[in-house]
């Protein structure tokens, strides 16, 4: 029984051990993106160089700092400590965390959907038909085949006809 008990926990170790890893190459990647955000910001501010918008050039260079900054923190600290800090900064600015948590939120879902918009787009591209790429403007033959509906063929809801 201790000799199960022993490969157990060796397996539960090396479990742990590679999502540690993972989880650590997970975080580098992100602090890369993080930085390739602050340098797209210094790149987009230098057309103004010209125009003479030293106020605006300084506030973007120290977001595009801090920017930087914070992806220094994301790489040279841990998953836990990140936690930690995340947790501290909610019950300081208990308001501050939870619009910046609902703007998080907003941005990621819009991103999301628009992903999934422009994936489910790029599977629809084959078929013409009016109505935009909508699921609702396919209409399954026997068979199980999809055929695109014209737009005057459409019916609204408890109508009883299909016209086309």
């Amino acid at each position: 029984m201790s000799d199960a008990k022993k490969v157990g926990s060796e397996l539960v170790g090396a479990a742990r051990d590679s999502a540690v890893s993972l989880i650590d190459a997970q975080r580098g990647r992100a602090a890369d993106q993080i930085v390739a955000i602050g340098d797209a910001l210094r790149r987009s501010v230098e057309s103004f160089e010209s125009t003479g918008a030293s106020a605006l050039i300084d506030y973007t260079n120290q977001t595009a700092d801090h920017i930087s900054g914070f992806a220094d923190t994301v790489r040279d600290r841990s998953w836990s400590e990140l936690a930690g800090d995340l947790e501290s900064f909610a019950r300081r600015y208990p308001i501050t965390f939870m619009a910046s948590a609902m703007g998080v939120g907003f941005v990621l879902g819009r991103f999301l959907l628009s992903s999934s918009e422009r994936t489910h787009q790029a599977g629809m591209s084959g078929a013409s038909y009016s109505g935009g790429g909508r699921a609702s403007d396919m209409r399954h033959q026997a068979g199980g085949a999809s055929r695109p509906v014209p737009s005057a063929a459409r019916t609204e809801y408890g109508s009883s006809g299909i016209r086309e």
